[in-house]
């Protein structure tokens, strides 16, 4: 299975819109989008780089809530650009809800960055489980989308945290086990009954571990770089040739 990095690092080069859904002729119909942009986007929002597994534990249903649809010219000043699919972005519901109405450019004149237009390796870097800026622009875009609000910060450390902890278990749990079936077997054949108890304890360790391994593989999959869960709610009907992950977040995964 191909998981997400400890840490994603800021794309080298902008997004790039692959999907074109039928423009949506009524109120709201950007919701409809949803599909496309997930893969436009790889299940990340655009902005402050959090994936859909690091907002939620319980799958596609409660990503709802979690995710949303960011207009990069707000609706309230450009309402004719509401249903324009390249005015949309994927965007975390908490960077949508920082930027509400926050302009396109600063006092200063920085303007807004667009992450289909910029590449955020450009404006930012990767450190201490935050998005550090590098420029002007970044910085006003780190401001407007509150990109390391604690809670931010809080879901990078817990993605580096777990992903270093079930890795390991995964991969030292099958030599560790090894080992204590060799000497479970060895101690087995003693005619001493001290020794044929500790191999039993030593079976029923490695049994244990393994269990606990499982366990790990299994968290390990709500951090899956395409998640698995794709109802038909949230199923993109575009060509199969277009629902892959961008370039610059694919490279990232890692093969488990």
């Amino acid at each position: 299975m191909k998981v997400l990095p400890p840490t994603t690092q800021p794309p080298t080069r902008p997004f790039e819109r692959t999907h074109a859904p039928k423009k949506a002729e009524w109120q709201g119909g950007y919701r409809g989008y949803v599909p496309c942009l997930r893969w436009d986007f790889g299940f990340t929002c655009a902005l402050c780089l959090l994936h859909e597994g690091d907002l939620t534990e319980r799958g596609i249903e409660e990503t709802h809530h979690q995710m949303t649809v960011e207009h990069r010219n707000p609706q309230s000043a450009a309402g004719h650009l509401a249903n324009v699919y390249e005015n949309l972005l994927y965007a975390c519901t908490f960077c949508n809800r920082a930027r509400s109405t926050k302009p396109l450019q600063d006092e200063c004149g920085n303007l807004l960055l667009d992450p289909t237009v910029d590449a955020w390796a450009d404006h930012f870097e990767a450190r201490d489980d935050r998005l550090v800026p590098k420029t002007d622009r970044g910085a006003y875009a780190e401001r407007v989308y509150s990109i390391n609000a604690e809670l931010k910060t809080r879901k990078r450390k817990a993605r580096r945290e777990n992903i270093a902890r079930w890795r390991e278990w995964m991969e030292k749990t099958p030599v560790m086990v090894r080992k204590l079936l060799l000497e479970a077997e060895h101690l087995a054949t003693s005619k001493d009954d001290g020794k044929r108890t500790r191999a039993a304890e030593m079976r029923e360790l490695a049994q244990c571990l393994e269990r606990e391994a499982v366990h790990a593989a299994q968290c390990m999959r709500r951090y899956l770089g395409i998640p698995e869960q794709m109802n038909a709610e949230y199923r993109c009907r575009c060509a199969a040739q277009l629902r892959k992950l961008p370039a610059q977040l694919e490279v990232q995964l890692i093969e488990l």
